[in-house]
């Protein structure tokens, strides 16, 4: 068999496919492969053994690949001595000659390869910005999202070395032999990839731990190529607007979407028995569109996002946050002496620091509609706050990096701050952890919101409610 049936450029059908997986990882359009070189460790030959030394002081063959979202191998090349740069072994590499002299056979129009910034900017191939620390955020954002997809090829360089542990230590006295064995543990990478195997991350776990792989700091860039650098900012520029779009909306960046749906779809209620069924992906971004959102009908016929009832867009509401509540582990209050540590070093790092400092609590106010009038359990009456609006008065203590160690929305508007904190869990356990032995650790509130008899707990945690001041600036980017 071949190589070139094995390692082959994709069709149009193929490309297409590609194109959608890289799209889907962080959103970039256009993208059929990724390409970079890795250093492949042979032992010395006897004959100009010096031109085989890389800049890692060690003797290798430089192996060359394009990767595809799948692991696949699209194009390899091997053969050059180590110490010869990516961007020449790519220059001198079969598959630069066919990009260039027949351009039209490999790319359509906005389609292109990413490569490290080792790599020349042309139409079809796009490095990352070199930063000189005068990048805007558009081009810091490409970046980001540049480097985060070309993390594909160097999952197929873990996987084959991880699978192949002769690459690790190359020793063959033939060199005329050692690019031809390189190639065909790439032919056999591809062949692996053919069939399912449960054993691929353990793979690649095992080949990260062996490379090194690393990004040139090749400053050799073609950014004197105006017409060129013009697309790669066009690019960047609809990659951030597009990121923004979907932050205005889901108010959460989309890779943290997957993610939360990678958590919570396993608690949410099976969809069988239902005719038309939503998906639980979908029903995520539903929620997270009406959480972002402050009105129920904007968000239900305004746009294309989410074309849908009312009564469905409740019902994917009452699934999520059914599912969500199996994660309240990570709401979770500073309670051993090594996370009181932790959360104290935080508070002291800010600009006005305080010693002892655990949290900072403080309680506002959920607007909700009216309630019945005539509720014999819950009367209307109890849920009109001191301003006017029907609320919840919601009860939060947070650290200094704004994350939420603990919440209280069980009172009406009507409750006052005090009343809530006389019956809330954390001041128990604040009165255990003090008859314990552990009277260093406070939380910052205004005054008057925390008074009760004045027992020495409530000594200890008023004395320092003159830094409310501190604790406002933490809170306002909450309410």
């Amino acid at each position: 068999m071949e190589y070139s049936s094995i390692i082959k450029w994709p069709d149009i059908v193929e490309r297409n496919t590609i194109i959608e997986k890289f799209k889907s990882l962080v959103g970039m359009d256009g993208v059929v492969g990724v390409i970079d070189g890795t250093y492949v460790p042979i032992k010395a030959p006897k004959q100009n053994a010096q031109q085989n030394v890389n800049r890692k002081h060690f003797h290798a063959i430089t192996l060359q690949v394009i990767a595809a979202p799948t692991l696949k191998f699209l194009d390899c090349f091997a053969g050059y001595p180590s110490s010869v740069s990516d961007i020449r072994v790519f220059r001198n590499s079969p598959i630069f000659q066919e990009f260039v002299n027949n351009n039209n056979r490999y790319f359509r129009n906005n389609e292109y390869i990413l490569g490290d910034k080792a790599y020349p900017l042309y139409s079809w191939c796009l490095p990352p910005y070199i930063d000189r620390g005068q990048l805007n955020e558009v081009q810091t954002y490409f970046n980001s999202c540049h480097a985060r997809t070309r993390q594909v090829v160097e999952r197929s360089f873990s996987l084959l070395f991880g699978r192949f542990r002769r690459l690790r230590n190359l020793h063959i006295s033939r060199t005329d032999l050692i690019p031809k064995t390189i190639l065909a543990c790439c032919v056999l990478h591809n062949i692996c990839l053919l069939e399912p195997d449960l054993l691929i991350q353990e793979y690649i776990d095992e080949g990260r731990n062996v490379l090194q792989i690393e990004n040139i700091n090749n400053a050799e860039e073609a950014e004197r190529n105006v017409e060129v650098n013009e697309l790669r900012n066009q690019l960047a520029n609809n990659l951030y607007n597009n990121h923004m779009i979907e932050l205005q909306i889901y108010r959460i960046p989309k890779h943290l979407t997957e993610e939360l749906g990678n958590v919570i779809i396993p608690y949410m209620r099976d969809n069988i028995r239902e005719v038309i069924s939503v998906p639980n992906n979908l029903k995520i971004f539903i929620a997270l569109q009406f959480f972002g959102y402050g009105s129920y009908q904007k968000i239900t016929g305004q746009d294309y996002h989410t074309p849908m009832s009312q009564a469905s867009v409740n019902r994917c509401l009452t699934d999520v946050i059914t599912a969500l509540e199996h994660l309240s582990h990570l709401i979770s209050f500073p309670t051993t002496q090594e996370q009181c540590t932790i959360e104290k070093q935080s508070f002291m790092e800010m600009n006005n620091g305080f010693p002892g400092i655990i949290g900072c609590v403080d309680c506002t106010h959920i607007s909700i509609i009216a309630p019945p009038i005539y509720d014999a359990q819950f009367p209307f009456i109890l849920f009109l706050n001191r301003k006017g609006y029907y609320s919840l008065n919601v009860q939060i203590i947070c650290n200094s990096k704004l994350r939420i160690l603990a919440i209280n929305a069980r009172f009406p508007g009507s409750v006052h701050d005090s009343a809530i904190w006389q019956t809330s869990q954390i001041r128990a356990t604040l009165q255990r952890m003090y008859l314990e032995g552990n009277t260093n650790s406070w939380l910052l509130d205004e005054p008057g919101n925390m008074d009760d008899d004045g027992d020495g707990v409530n000594e200890q945690l008023n004395v320092l409610h003159r830094g409310r001041e501190s604790r406002n600036r933490i809170l306002q980017l909450y309410f």
